[in-house]
């Protein structure tokens, strides 16, 4: 039997209004929440037995259906495939079994929360969503139910959301711990922002709501445009030591890392498209993948490199390319390599919360993550030469625009390179 526990709250109010029921599963390290299209009253709410009061009331009879829904799920899976499903797949049978048309009929005035998760079960089914987009509208969703659960998305207005970005940078509430936790940076908060016009877009669309903030909401939020500091990359020398790096037999954990962030290095892909590489999307001089942030298909030419890391690993069990790991594993250890490396130069990172500006420095290594393989290679790639038309075909780069940042390092490394000439 698939061990799993269903748990049903309510969000706190101050006033005695309907607030939807929230559902979360717990199973397997995960905790993922379904929709379940019933609003109840605090005075109404059972907190102790996670039912309504009144226990004649038949919106209890729709909780105890939600959790038989629940149960016939994760006995499909144990029957038919002996595993538990990921957070993704019992959200989207739970949707299926439990009749979204039907509960799209009983809302009529959707919160903003509500908005947001319908929002990313029907946009995410429709374009193959990967994990990453699932999570960031999780988080949205559960921010705006801590903001305010009762908020309907038609009658929301500027002051909500000024309100809402106020709520960001003053004690946001940490989604794991329930309570209050640290401001978050404006480049975040901007991210956050252009995702609540999005779900407010889609909910004019569906009629849930009549205004135009997706259209005019354009808060300016200090350095969030990304240019305070340089790409974190490795320059060619470094890169070098970092692929030539051999590691004790205990730290294979490690060296699988570096190779995939290797391969990163040397081929111009994302993490999220090395992970999904499969051995059938690979050919003797070449390979296509269609990238998981742009859908966009690409062929991308082996060099010497890359062919080198394949092949090491040409007898891995599976479909998959290389030995991917989690992007949380690949982000610790990949700082792990770095302090082994000594890449231990001072980094000077520069954000802004609201109106307040930070200054802090950090060793290189703690720097690092699965981004600077992208960067790393956009960068050697100018720096050896290949004119950047050539290097956007690679990298699915649509305007000139957006290289204009590494061709701006790759000028001052050349100027610093020439400077060896001057006389002492």
């Amino acid at each position: 039997m698939l061990k799993h526990k269903v748990n049903f709250y309510i969000n706190k109010s101050k006033k005695d209004l309907d607030s939807p029921v929230r559902a979360f599963v717990s199973f397997n390290s995960n905790r993922p929440e379904l929709y379940t299209g019933i609003t109840v009253k605090a005075s109404e709410w059972d907190k102790e037995h996670q039912r309504i009061v009144n226990r004649k009331d038949s919106r209890n009879k729709d909780l105890d259906k939600i959790e038989e829904t629940i149960k016939k799920i994760f006995d499909e899976f144990e029957i038919l495939e002996n595993r538990f499903p990921s957070s993704e797949e019992l959200q989207l049978k739970f949707s299926e079994k439990n009749g979204r048309s039907e509960s799209k009929k009983k809302i009529i005035n959707p919160t903003f929360a509500q908005s947001a998760l319908e929002y990313a079960n029907e946009t995410g089914e429709r374009d193959s969503w990967t994990k990453s987009n699932y999570d960031r509208f999780k988080k949205l969703e559960n921010h705006l139910n801590f903001y305010n659960s009762n908020l309907i998305i038609k009658n929301v207005t500027e002051k909500d959301l000024v309100k809402f970005v106020k709520y960001f940078q003053t004690e946001p509430i940490n989604i794991k711990t329930g309570k209050p936790g640290a401001p978050h940076k404006n480049t975040t908060v901007s991210r956050t922002i252009k995702d609540v016009r999005t779900v407010l877009k889609w909910a004019k669309k569906k009629g849930f709501y009549d205004g135009d903030l997706h259209e005019t909401f354009y808060p300016k939020f200090k350095g969030a445009n990304f240019d305070l500091n340089e790409p974190i990359f490795m320059n060619w020398e470094r890169l070098m030591k970092f692929y030539n790096h051999k590691f004790k037999p205990s730290e294979k954990h490690l060296e699988e890392t570096r190779d995939i962030i290797a391969f990163c290095c040397f081929s111009s892909l994302r993490y999220s498209d090395v992970f999904a590489l499969k051995k059938t999307q690979i050919r003797d001089d070449f390979f296509y993948v269609t990238t998981q942030k742009t859908t966009d298909a690409i062929k991308i030419d082996l060099n010497d490199y890359t062919k080198e890391i394949l092949s090491k690993y040409s007898s891995l069990q599976g479909v998959k390319s290389l030995p991917v790991k989690s992007e949380k594993e690949i982000n610790e250890q990949i700082k792990i390599i770095g302090s082994i490396l000594e890449f231990d130069e001072p980094v000077n990172y520069v954000y802004f919360i609201g109106e307040k500006r930070f200054d802090e420095v950090y060793p290189f290594y703690e720097m690092m993550s699965s981004h600077i393989g992208r960067k790393t290679f956009i960068v050697n790639s100018l720096y050896l030469g290949i004119p950047a038309e050539v290097i956007m075909k690679w990298t699915g780069h649509k305007d000139y625009q957006s290289m204009k940042p590494y061709i701006a390092i790759v000028d001052d490394l050349k100027k610093s390179e020439m400077n060896k000439f001057n006389k002492k």
